[in-house]
């Protein structure tokens, strides 16, 4: 009885080793065998879809024989994939842009029409296809509003690609109205990838942007953080009057001012100088902070005395960003100087520190000056 079951056990250990093997040979023989299809694929439509882009280039008449050919052989879905591998290889050359949307308005019945065929259930396969279609740009109702619907999927890759190809797609009226949905329904798609989305928008930057500007107060405290962060990393100054007012305003969150803050520390401000004063003596010490960290760019004299002051400030991420803007100003040998002789050795402190940390002094200088310090207020000399 044992050795039978031995024997079974083998036999059953040599069938699972041997269907394993078969298993890998097959599915390197297939792999093999698709690679080849593919090099095929691309020997043939790679050549006719770069001469079509040529002649329009060109403005020579467009091939309709190579058209009808690479629509034929797009029906097999290798095919397929090269074609799309292709596209994609042509928009990262942004100087072919518009002769590639002459070349894919050839095709924008079929993909259309393919498109609302898609099964949206499919969830992988969905989100590819969003991604592919977001590449070809199409300004079509039908795509934009399936688009928008992706949107409330349960999956976020249908999400992020559908946000995506609607920025790609440059629709300013259905993109922002994307954003309110998001809003709206408070539906999570990662934070950098909504900036990212709207910093790459392709439609006419500056209407966008201006639309932007006046629906920022339909959106909710997120959205309208990231509409903000979008504004600074682009250097947006045509919203620099009407994010002023928003950071005197009383009915603007403390996080919603912060991105504020943080605009006019990269878009420089005339009206900023007197604000950044307040700013500086706000309550709130992230407020302090960021005030103190962009000063900096504001050199005038006003400034640099709110500096000294909110250098003996009881929060250390406000002495230190205050001492880095001192050490930062251009012609600011007098004004280190001043810093050092203040009556508060927590000022000073961190001056060194920050001196240290910009490489003006060396650390046995920074360890030396340190003790010094240390020393004198052992003797009683400071406060």
């Amino acid at each position: 009885m044992n050795v039978k079951i031995v024997f079974f056990i083998v036999g059953l250990l040599a069938y699972i080793m041997l269907s394993i093997i078969i298993f890998v040979f097959l599915s390197r023989l297939i792999k093999r065998k698709n690679m080849k299809m593919v090099i095929k694929a691309r020997k043939e439509i790679n050549p006719l879809i770069d001469k079509q882009i040529e002649n329009i280039k060109l403005n020579n008449k467009i091939d309709n024989d190579a058209i009808i050919k690479i629509n034929d052989r797009i029906n097999n879905p290798i095919y397929l994939d090269v074609f799309n591998d292709k596209i994609i290889e042509l928009r990262s050359k942004k100087e072919d842009k518009e002769a590639v949307n002459a070349f894919l308005d050839n095709f924008r019945k079929r993909f259309v029409q393919e498109f609302k065929m898609l099964d949206k259930e499919d969830y992988l396969k969905y989100a590819h296809s969003i991604f592919v279609y977001g590449e070809y740009r199409y300004h079509d109702i039908r795509i934009v509003d399936r688009l928008i619907e992706g949107l409330n999927s349960e999956s976020n890759y249908i999400k992020i690609n559908s946000i995506r190809a609607l920025a790609k797609i440059g629709d300013k009226d259905k993109f922002i109205n994307s954003l309110k949905i998001i809003s709206d329904r408070n539906i999570y798609i990662n934070d950098k990838i909504l900036i990212d989305s709207m910093d790459i928008f392709e439609g006419d930057k500056k209407d966008f942007n201006e639309e932007l500007g006046k629906n920022i107060d339909s959106f909710s405290e997120r959205i309208k953080i990231l509409v903000i962060n979008h504004f600074t990393n682009n250097k947006f100054e045509e919203v620099n009057k009407q994010l002023f007012n928003k950071l005197k305003s009383n009915d603007e969150s403390t996080e919603v001012k912060l991105a504020i803050i943080k605009y006019f520390g990269r878009i420089k401000y005339a009206y900023m100088e007197i604000e950044l004063i307040n700013l500086l003596n706000n309550e709130r010490w992230e407020i302090r902070a960021l005030a103190a960290k962009i000063a900096v760019n504001y050199s005038s004299k006003v400034i640099k005395e709110g500096l000294l002051k909110t250098l003996c400030d009881s929060n250390w991420f406000v002495r230190y960003n205050s001492a880095m803007s001192i050490i930062n100003f251009d012609n600011n040998t007098l004004l280190i100087e001043k810093a050092m002789k203040l009556d508060d050795k927590y000022a000073r402190d961190i001056m060194l520190y920050s001196l240290f940390n910009k490489k003006l002094i060396t650390y046995n200088e920074y360890i030396n000056l340190t003790v010094k310090e240390n020393n004198s207020l052992v003797e009683g000399g400071f406060k």
